[in-house]
């Protein structure tokens, strides 16, 4: 735990470190007396400090600062920017707390660099062109099978990572033997025909999420973003290598998303909760999908595009009319998180795996569940659909391939946890990605394992990676402290940067600023993996601690209610030792009675009624004893010891039915031998009802 703290801190102050040369060298390396501020500068400081509550999902104060022209609309109580004043800018002066109410709230003003951007920005009306508003129209997607495989040399390199690392996301291609991996800030390219790896497509900022090939096979569309920041979408042309367009402004990471049929609109979902649904063309949300209590984890259009399935975190599954983006149907059946779901090629029918292990089909007609069954011990953590064929693999690293619900056809074995899985090559070959990092290429037909590849790991990456920050960060101080301006240049004879993957020195500023964002992007998503483990640990601290001060609270409402019922127990002991005693006076009595029956008939028939009236007030205590000591047995309060309590009390009980059942008889004899009033045969019938 301790080196793990040391090196996510270490990672902290390389981060921030970078982030300051880099931005340095943004600032001067243009026009040095500029002030000027783009969008996309105050944009990226307003999602760290303020879009989470201030977002059009959540507005709070009525405000909404997640795009430029949300902004300029301002909140309910009026404009929040003057252009030009920023001192009379509530934008400004808020975030700088200089007036109430202070942003963000009960914490300390954001940092002074940040606060800059935002006062510049405001100053100068800076209009510069956002490039998060690239959007143009994905155009016709022309199925192409005869198209050749991406060459590697137009491909970029494929980065190492520190340490193996699970993988989250791929997807096979519809038609050719090639798969896409999600690395490190990369979309990776796999052949399956051989296992090599080709290449990968770099992403602007963030980590890969998710990946997905359009369904006619002509691009691959990567999601990408910082936890809790933003997301989007990028499409590549498989053919050109060039980005084709960029999608989505979230402002959070997209877990899952898909393209629908035709081509015209992108579901994406995350930890937000909800579904937008946005037009291809205009790069606007047309539909706000809200249901959803957790994360939403899968989500899939229909082969035919008119139904679009969502499952979260918390077990819920959604469908909905893709048109309207009306509520469809609502499936209940998973007990824990839906980790994927995948239609049928009828698009009738939507089978659904979770984190209970089962295999749920579901009748769209009706939305009732036609069939499930268990497919593993622990959680199903993927699946993937073929012609007649679904296949699973678990979080015990099991495969398995099914005909029909519970109908097996072959299983197999991927190792460790597998993370995801996808059909490819015309569903030929199946692709497994596990939690080592490790993807598995398998033959559909029988899951046999063709091909076994890793993502390259440099063990020694990290440690390099720190030294080369540390050079960095001499040379950016000596050159300060050198220069009369502020300007980021390096001396010819001061020691060049050096790639140490390539072992080319970089001299020139522009080569030094991409270097550092590639190495920033490596940081940055290392600190946010061990970001997560921390806040996972803590969040299970405190969930284990509100347990365990529940149960104490529970078990100290049971020992008082134990003391109570012991006492209670105790009180029943007592009157169960002066019963017997009653009870064996009763029996000398009797002894008596019955050893005499001399006496006139009036005062022998008295004496019998007496004595009757006596046994029966006895009897009926003897009842209520053996009752109480019955329900402390049913509350598992009476111990073994007592139970001896319990018997002896059922025993006289017993005995003084016999004793009263006797003194009944006898007064019926007395009565028929004396003629005796009808009142005493009357009470003589109510005592042996009683």
């Amino acid at each position: 735990m301790r080196r793990f703290i040391q090196g996510s801190l270490t990672l902290t102050v390389a981060i921030a470190s970078i982030s300051v040369i880099v931005f340095s060298h943004t600032v001067y390396a243009e026009d040095p007396t500029s002030d000027a501020v783009s969008y996309d500068q105050v944009r990226s400081v307003l999602r760290r400090r303020c879009v989470t509550c201030h977002n059009p999902e959540e507005m709070r104060g009525d405000l909404d600062l997640s795009t430029e022209s949300a902004i300029a609309a301002g909140s309910g109580s009026g404009p929040v920017i003057e252009r030009g004043k920023p001192n009379q800018s509530l934008l400004y002066t808020t975030a700088a707390h200089l007036e109430e109410p202070k942003m963000p709230p009960n914490s300390p003003p954001i940092p002074a660099r940040e606060l800059d951007i935002i006062r510049r920005w405001v100053m100068t009306g800076s209009k510069q062109h956002s490039s998060h508003e690239l959007s143009p129209a994905m155009g016709s997607t022309d199925k192409s099978e005869s198209a050749t495989a991406p060459r590697q040399a137009e491909l970029a390199t494929i980065r190492s990572l520190f340490q193996p690392a699970a993988i989250t996301s791929l997807d096979g291609h519809p038609s050719r033997s090639l798969v896409a991996v999600a690395g490190l800030g990369q979309a990776c390219l796999v052949d399956t025909e051989t296992g090599q790896l080709l290449g990968a497509y770099d992403i602007s900022e963030g980590e890969v999420t998710a990946v997905r090939f359009s369904r006619d096979g002509r691009l691959l569309l990567v999601a990408s973003g910082i936890p809790g920041l933003s997301g989007k979408v990028t499409a590549f042309d498989l053919e050109t290598h060039q980005k084709q367009f960029e999608i989505a402004d979230e402002n959070d990471s997209i877990l899952a998303f898909d393209l629908s049929p035709s081509g015209k609109r992108l579901a994406v979902g995350g930890p937000k909760k909800i579904v937008h649904i946005y037009d291809i063309s205009t790069n606007r949300i047309v539909q706000t999908l809200r249901k959803h209590t957790d994360w939403v984890l899968t989500l899939s259009y229909s082969s035919d595009g008119v139904l679009l399935a969502s499952g979260d975190r918390f077990g819920g599954i959604y469908v909905w009319d893709a048109v309207e983006g009306e509520l469809f149907h609502t499936l209940r059946g998973h007990e824990e998180a839906v980790h994927d779901l995948a239609w049928d090629s009828d698009s009738e029918t939507l089978i659904t795996v979770g984190e209970d292990g089962t295999v749920r089909t579901w009748n769209m007609h009706h939305g009732e569940e036609t069939s499930q069954w268990q497919a593993s011990e622990k959680g199903i953590t993927a699946l993937s659909r073929g012609t007649n064929i679904t296949f699973t693999g678990s979080r015990l690293g099991e495969l398995a391939s099914w005909l029909a619900p519970e109908q097996q056809a072959h299983t197999g074995q991927a190792g460790e946890q597998i993370e995801c899985m996808s059909l490819a090559n015309k569903g030929g070959q199946l692709v497994v990605g596990d939690s080592h990092g490790r993807v598995h290429i398998l033959n559909a037909d029988n899951l046999e394992r063709q091909h076994v590849l890793q993502l390259p790991v440099n063990p020694q990456g990290k440690q390099q990676f720190l030294k080369q920050l540390a050079t960095i960060q001499n040379q950016f101080e000596s050159t300060r402290l050198a220069e009369s301006k502020p300007e980021l240049k390096f001396a010819t004879e001061s020691t060049p940067f050096v790639d140490q993957s390539q072992g080319n020195p970089i001299t020139s500023p522009d080569g030094l600023v991409e270097e550092l964002r590639t190495l920033l992007a490596q940081a940055e998503i290392h600190a946010d993996s061990q970001r997560k483990l921390v806040e996972q640990s803590e969040a299970s601290v405190e969930t284990m601690t509100a347990l365990i001060q529940s149960q104490q609270t529970v078990l100290s409402q049971l020992q008082k209610q134990a003391s109570a019922w012991n006492h209670q127990m105790d009180q029943q002991k007592q009157s169960l030792a002066e019963a017997e005693q009653q009870i064996v006076a009763l029996q000398s009595v009797l002894g008596k009675v019955l050893s005499s029956k001399q006496g006139s008939p009036a005062a022998r028939r008295k004496q019998l009624e007496e004595r009757l009236l006596q046994q029966k007030r006895v009897l009926k205590e003897a009842i209520e004893m053996q009752k109480a000591l019955d329900h402390l047995k049913q509350l598992e309060i009476i111990s073994p010891k007592n139970g001896r309590s319990l018997s002896l009390a059922r025993q006289l009980a017993s005995e003084l039915a016999n004793v009263v059942e006797a003194t009944q008889q006898e007064l019926a004899e007395f009565q028929q031998e004396h003629k005796t009033s009808s009142d005493v045969d009357s009470s003589i019938s109510g005592v042996r009802s009683r």
